[in-house]
């Protein structure tokens, strides 16, 4: 069993009885607690392993979001949908 904090962030995986120690102790020291995963230690690993690829798309996309278009005065740079109108009628012929 483990831990997940609010941030995404888990414990280590452990056995019930010590994950549940480890979790009403966490609660009661008012930590940011989202939840306490149960399963098989297969499942656990997979659930950490998922949630680490899904944080790592967000701050993926989050990048992508945060980029500026590139300005220059000496040269022409195509927008995103310039450069979809223009391989749409090249696909087209």
């Amino acid at each position: 069993m483990s831990t997940q904090f609010i941030d995404g962030t888990f414990t280590d995986t452990k056995p019930f009885a010590e994950a549940m120690e480890e979790f009403k102790g966490l609660i009661q020291d008012g930590a940011p607690v989202k939840s306490l995963l149960v399963g098989s230690w297969g499942f656990i690993a997979a659930e950490k392993k998922k949630v680490s690829v899904e944080s790592r798309l967000d701050e993926l996309e989050q990048a992508v979001r945060d980029m500026s278009p590139v300005k220059s005065d000496l040269i022409e740079i195509p927008t995103v949908a310039e450069i979809k109108n223009i391989t749409r009628s090249n696909s087209r012929r």
